[in-house]
């Protein structure tokens, strides 16, 4: 189902886009099937790289846009319109759940840690505005995929685009938009980029799910009605035919050819007209058990946007009244044409100079939805707007310092545990500080309650573990770690309310 990633030409896609969503029925195989989505539920995106570079041994990077997008061409050149009546509506009544922000596509920010799971996440929100917003992320190096999950929830209803009451609502075009950002962001090639989107109405909580159960089982009436007319012709409950103008025009037809009859009740031919009704009911009955099975468990996006599904080509903007702030999508493509006409950023990779700082692109006063980054183990905190923003900037690469030793150690009295087995521990710098350090983070132990480490050697003697020490221990040696609680006659160990505790090496 993947594989097949077009709908009405045959067209294939670099990169496979889908939901994990099912997609309703349709009339022919041929037909381009809709989603049914549900208001305010979190869907998976997935995109994967077909054929991702061959022979780099860098992380891959990508960048993708998800974003909203109108079916009907005339609404997906002027959408300010329709955004402007769910604005009215449902966008302010509920901007209060999202920091009184007007958004439409949100991007569902699954993580809960702190701030070392956001330094070291996969994908980073880079823009968002009211319909759709971007991310980009790296491939995954455990496994080598070149392929992300984009958590997306939609904060609308098909209905929203309309005063009127009643009416069906339109469908629009769930677009994405992905390009390879790495290798070659630096060197300034080409970008690998693809647009493609897939069909979707937004329906009330739970609404997806009952308009295709609602779906099946009207096709199922039918069936069972053209069945019961299938077998009354069979048995020649529809041999009568309606006596009016056909009948007449049929009879003067053939008074005035001269032609005769060629057929009659007693004729063992089957009559022409019974053949075709026949026909014709069968022909219905096989296409309605082809919608039965039309249906689609993941909806691809098996169809090429235009360039008004482009966030580059075609921004969107949605101004405030008054003193509200001004939504923008701020794309790659406004960027680059900001810088022909703006001084470029100052590289923040390159080496001090006496030369004065070049002035940074500005925006205005059209501010930018960012991510904020919460502190320490407080959960996400939403989004803030900032004016200024320059879009080229990224930030320089994370110098960690390099390992210069790398050991492995288990607890003692762990054998009958399930957790025997060692774990490795990397040193930074050769000294007993360093050790010390990297054993209690292992082990999950307050630093300040060791008191001191020994080395418990095989002759039987307790030798005072110092840089030394350290230092001439071999590269990879396996070690035995016995903590215990030391008594201490003044009491607890210090700045903490414990024991304090001796750690004795064995090796």
């Amino acid at each position: 189902m993947a594989g097949d990633m077009s709908y009405t030409n045959g067209e294939k896609f670099r990169f496979n886009v889908s939901l994990r969503a099912p997609t309703a029925m349709v009339k022919n195989m041929s037909g381009i099937p809709v989603t049914y989505l549900n208001k305010g539920q979190a869907y998976n995106l997935s995109v994967v790289d077909t054929s991702p570079p061959i022979g780099n041994h860098e992380p891959l990077r990508y960048r993708t846009f998800v974003r909203v997008s109108f079916e009907e061409r005339e609404l997906r050149m002027k959408p300010s319109a329709c955004w402007q009546l769910w604005k009215e509506g449902r966008g302010t009544a509920e901007a209060h759940q999202r920091d009184g922000k007007l958004i439409a596509v949100e991007y569902v920010d699954s993580l809960q840690g702190g701030s070392d799971a956001h330094r070291n996440r996969q994908m980073q929100v880079e823009s968002m505005s009211v319909d759709g917003f971007c991310v980009t992320w790296t491939a995954n190096p455990t496994t080598g995929a070149s392929g992300s999950n984009i958590p997306v929830r939609f904060n609308f209803l098909s209905t929203d685009f309309s005063h009127s009451k009643g009416v069906k609502g339109i469908a629009v075009r769930l677009c994405s938009k992905t390009e390879l950002l790495s290798p070659g962001e630096e060197a300034g090639v080409s970008h690998d980029t693809e647009l493609s989107y897939c069909k979707v109405k937004l329906f009330r909580d739970h609404g997806a799910e009952r308009k295709l159960s609602n779906d099946v089982a009207h096709v199922n009436k039918n069936m069972d009605k053209l069945k019961q007319q299938i077998s009354q012709a069979e048995v020649g409950g529809f041999t009568k035919r309606k006596r009016g103008n056909n009948a007449s025009a049929a009879k003067r037809s053939d008074m005035s050819s001269g032609n005769k009859r060629t057929w009659s009740l007693d004729s063992e031919d089957v009559p022409p007209e019974k053949v075709s009704l026949e026909d014709d009911l069968q022909v219905k009955l096989a296409t309605m058990q082809e919608m039965l099975s039309s249906t689609r468990s993941v909806s691809i996006f098996g169809l090429r946007g235009d360039k008004f599904d482009d966030p580059d080509l075609s921004p969107f903007q949605l101004f405030g009244d008054g003193d509200s702030p001004q939504y923008v999508n701020l794309s790659r493509s406004n960027t680059r044409q900001l810088e022909a006409i703006m001084p470029s950023p100052p590289d923040t990779n390159a080496p001090c100079s006496n030369s004065p700082p070049t002035q940074s692109l500005r925006l205005g006063s059209r501010p930018t939805t960012i991510q904020r980054i919460p502190a320490g183990d407080q959960v996400p905190r939403g989004f803030i707007e900032a004016a200024g923003v320059d879009l080229t900037y990224r930030p320089p690469a994370e110098c960690r310092p390099k390992p210069v030793a790398c050991f492995y150690v288990r607890i003692a009295g762990n054998a009958k545990r399930s957790e025997d087995f060692y774990r490795a521990i990397y040193l930074t710098e050769r000294t007993v500080q360093e050790l010390v350090r990297q054993i209690t983070e292992k082990c999950q132990i307050d630093p300040i309650r060791i008191s001191n480490i020994m080395h418990a050697h095989e002759k039987g003697m307790r030798v005072i573990v110092d840089d030394d020490v350290v230092r001439q221990l071999p590269e990879g040696q396996d070690i035995i770690l016995d903590i215990s609680e030391t008594p201490n006659p003044n009491g607890h160990a210090p700045g903490t309310s414990r024991s304090p505790m001796e750690i004795i090496l064995i090796y």
